[in-house]
């Protein structure tokens, strides 16, 4: 079985870039050899008063007032990415060390990811949807960073349609979009948009069953992991050419908020830890540290396998005792962006015991 080659303790891997990896740790930017061998600081991103820097610097706190860079998104300009923290999002060039504050969002609450467009007539552009809890189910913005920098809104969901965006990803053999929204009721659904956001409709709005947080265009299928907490959780997928059924391959663990977008085949995703759904914020329900009871316990998993040859889970860690709503769900992400080797897996661990704050470095190959 796969080992871990290398554990970065404090460390967030947030994004391939220049053939290495860009770390984050506090509020600070480096850059690293993708084993982890020479890390080299970068910048700073914003300012942190004395309250927030100390505050930071401890773990817990951390968590508590979600103070961690990320996501991020790699753009065309060569050494240069994005950032989202604290509600904004950070220019990053990495050649001048520097950090600029671009954007403001309306919604503090950090989203799950920001999309690089890559084909079509707004190659280059980056896409970012507002999530939030949006109980009222009012109107949910998507906005677009277009190649100058300038940011604009690119699509609206009229109020109520959707609580809230959870991911936009790219299908440039089709030149159409996915975009997955949730959480309740008919919100959570998988829809398909052109390029230019003029024919946003459905693909599949089937309740719990269409709840993602990812998609992987693969053949003349669209490969998902569901997202629910009521009801086991499996992998997924739709054919594209015969409509919108669902096709339930296995159960998973748990609910699936990453992929990495680096593997086509095999694919690699991971699993969470996470409490039951509400459509009200309680005070129970922040300190609640009980599964939910589409949780199969309380282990996130990295699972890596295909279609054809199926899928084991080549990394586990359990979710520590701290409640979820405080404290963050158990999670595994992985950094997003161009990898210089497609056989390595990086990825980060949140709220997991024994893990949390951690990177790691393993192969897809049992050995070297």
């Amino acid at each position: 079985m796969s080992e871990v080659l290398c554990c970065l303790k404090g460390f967030k891997a947030l994004i391939y870039l220049n053939k290495g990896i860009i770390l984050a740790r506090f509020n600070n930017i480096y850059f690293s050899d993708l084993r982890f061998e020479r890390i080299e600081f970068v910048c700073s991103v914003g300012k942190l008063g004395p309250l927030f820097f100390l505050i930071s610097r401890i773990r817990l706190l951390q968590r508590l007032f979600r103070l961690e860079l990320g996501p991020a998104s790699p753009l065309l300009e060569p050494g240069c990415f994005l950032v989202f923290f604290r509600g904004n999002v950070f220019f990053v060039d990495v050649e001048k060390s520097s950090a600029t504050l671009e954007f403001f969002s309306l919604c503090h609450k950090r989203p799950l990811q920001l999309l690089l467009l890559r084909s079509g007539p707004h190659a280059g552009s980056v896409l970012l949807g507002d999530y939030q809890s949006n109980f009222d189910y009012n109107s949910v913005n998507i906005y677009r960073r277009k190649p100058n920098g300038v940011w604009d809104i690119a699509f609206t969901f009229p109020e109520g349609e959707i609580n809230h965006v959870h991911g936009i990803f790219e299908d440039s053999s089709r030149n159409i979009l996915y975009i997955l929204t949730g959480d309740f009721g008919s919100g959570a659904c998988i829809w398909l948009s052109d390029l230019d956001f003029m024919n946003v409709r459905p693909l599949s709005r089937s309740g719990q069953k269409s709840r993602a947080c990812w998609v992987l265009p693969f053949g003349n299928l669209l490969v998902f992991a569901t997202d629910q907490q009521a009801e086991i959780n499996y992998l997924c997928t739709i054919d594209l050419d015969d409509g919108s059924t669902i096709n339930q391959l296995f159960p998973i663990v748990g609910s699936s908020i990453c992929s990495s977008n680096v593997h086509v085949d095999p694919f690699v995703f991971s699993t969470a830890v996470e409490p039951i759904s509400a459509n009200k914020i309680t005070l129970g329900g922040l300190l609640s540290s009980k599964p939910a009871p589409g949780i199969l316990g309380d282990v996130a998993c990295v699972y890596v396998g295909s279609l054809h040859t199926g899928f084991r889970v080549i990394f586990s860690a359990k979710k520590d005792f701290l409640p979820f709503g405080l404290f963050q769900f158990g999670n595994i992400l992985f950094p997003v962006g161009d990898s210089a080797n497609t056989n390595y897996v990086h990825f980060y661990c949140s709220s997991l015991l024994g893990h949390d704050g951690n990177s790691y470095f393993m192969t897809l190959q049992d050995s070297e």
